[in-house]
Formats: structure tokens, sequence, C-alpha cells
């Protein structure tokens, strides 16, 4: 039975004819026919050859891997921001309702208390973001991120609340009932809730210095209607005019100065700062060109 020849003896076969022996010379040194020697050397050439080529396609998709990861975190950049003051929030019926704003959204509910909850950016859908949570679980930016997700999901909190207090501070205020359309009786339109809620926000985050409710808010007399700024209808008071428009902008003056107010400014702001925060945690990771740590994909390429 021929004796097996290990690939370490063939390795060293090649090494010592690339350092410059002959093939005779290598034969009698190790007692091997010319044949044998010859054939070792090529077989132990060809597997440096495949084991380069494996090393260099390795390489290669940890490259491609670690683009993909780093596209995902560059399209992260551009959502993380404090949704814009015009999304639409419920403040009726909240027992279970989704809030949609740029690049996501989260889940109002009240039980015992508001609050807002499993807030997911529409990014986290995408196949790629289940390897860029476990690239980061153990890194610094991953958790800055879930305190981010939870700093605005207090945010939206904090103006649900200031929103469901708008609406009931106006119906008290004015003693009128919202509908949706005209009725036979004096009401305040719904959509007034959603129009006030932005202009009182608008106050209290970006330009306390606008115009005052008072003069941003008419009186049609022919018709009966409070108007914003003379054109969205607010109500329609016929007969109460006056009243009504003094009844509301009582109300935003006085939600101005209450403890949700207050909240929301407070909350306001330390989410600005860590949103600041993310976005150059954000940008250091794409220019560092890759993600640190690894995934399941990293496993199984051989990483």
């Amino acid at each position: 039975m021929p004796k097996i020849i290990s690939l370490t003896e063939k390795l060293g076969w090649l090494k010592e004819y690339e350092e410059g022996k002959s093939v005779a010379q290598i034969a009698r040194e190790h007692g091997h026919a010319l044949q044998t020697i010859a054939r070792g050397i090529e077989e132990a050439r060809q597997v440096i050859v495949m084991r380069q080529a494996e090393r260099e396609l390795v390489k290669d998709t940890l490259v491609k891997h670690q683009n993909r990861l780093i596209s995902e975190i560059d399209k992260l950049r551009p959502l993380i921001q404090i949704p814009s003051a015009r999304i639409m929030l419920p403040w009726r019926n909240l027992y279970r309702q989704e809030i949609y704003f740029e690049g996501g959204k989260a889940t109002v509910e009240r039980n015992d208390e508001l609050c807002v909850n499993d807030l997911v950016l529409d990014i986290e859908r995408d196949s790629e973001w289940p390897l860029v949570r476990q690239h980061l679980k153990r890194d610094a930016f991953w958790r800055k991120y879930r305190q981010w997700q939870q700093a605005i999901s207090k945010d939206l909190e904090a103006r649900v609340s200031l929103k469901v207090k708008l609406s009931k501070l106006l119906m008290k205020n004015t003693d009128y009932e919202y509908a949706d359309n005209p009725v036979e009786r004096n009401f305040l339109y719904s959509a007034a809730v959603d129009l006030l809620f932005q202009q009182l926000t608008s106050r209290l985050l970006d330009s306390p210095g606008l115009e005052s409710f008072e003069e941003k808010i008419w009186i049609d007399d022919k018709s009966g209607e409070i108007k914003y700024a003379g054109s969205t209808i607010l109500a329609y008071a016929r007969g109460e005019e006056k009243r009504c428009k003094a009844k509301i902008v009582a109300a935003l003056d006085q939600l101005t100065r209450t403890s949700q107010a207050r909240i929301l400014k407070d909350t306001n702001q330390k989410t600005k700062k860590m949103t600041e925060m993310m976005k150059k945690e954000a940008e250091e990771l794409v220019m560092a060109g890759m993600l640190p740590g690894k995934c399941r994909v990293c496993n199984r390429i051989g990483k």
C-alpha cells in the first residue's frame, strides 16, 4: 500500500523548490520518486492559490456586507429628527391609535394614563436592520438610539396630552360640542382642534413672538362663523360671535400656562439635544466606513 503523503509535507517541498532546490535534489533528500515530488509540488501550489482566492473572496464579501450596513446607517440619518409640528395627532377615542410621522410611526393609548409606545422607524423593517442591531448591540450607539426613541415617544406623549387638554378646554369655555359637519345649533368644528393645536405648539416651541391669538382669530358677522386668519372656520356661533371668540382666545392663552405646556417645552428641549447627539453618532459611523461587532452573516462568511 503506497504511503500517504501529507499536505504539510508537500507544502514543505514547494517551499524548498521556491528557495532554489531542484526537483531531483528534493527527491534524493526525501527519498521519493521524481514524479511524486513534482506532483506534490503542483498540488501544494494549487492549494495555496485556492486559499488566496478564498481569502480574497471572503474579504470582498465582507466589504460588500459592511457597505450594505453603512448604507442602512446613511438612510437612518435623515430620519433622526423631531416629528414635525404639523403631524396629525389623535385627541379623542384614545383607546389605541397610530401616530404617523416622517419615516415612522408610534402607538398612543390611554389605560390608566396616556402613553405613547411601540415607536418604530420605517427603516427598521429593512431586511438588513436586524444585522445592524446585532453589530451594534454592545456599542454605545445602540443604547443612545434606544434612548432617542424613548425621548421621541415622550415628546409625542406630551403633545397628545396638551392637545387633549385643548379639546376639553375649548368645549368647556364655549359650552359647544364638536361636529365634523354643519349642524343646526352653534358648534365647534372638530378640525379646529388640529389647527389651533398647531398654532399653539408653534408659539410654545418655535416662534413665541408671533401675533397674539386675539389678532389671528376673526369674526364673520354675516355668517356667524369664527375663523382663523380669515379663512379656516373654527366654530359657528350665530348671535354669540364675540363671546365665542373671547372664549377660544382665553382657552389658548390659558393653555400656555398649564403643566402640560411646561412639560411639552421641557421634553422638547431634551429631545432636541438628544436628536443632535444621535445625528453626530450616526455621522461618525458612516465616516468610519464599517460597523463594529459581528452578526449572523459575518459568522456565516467566516469572519
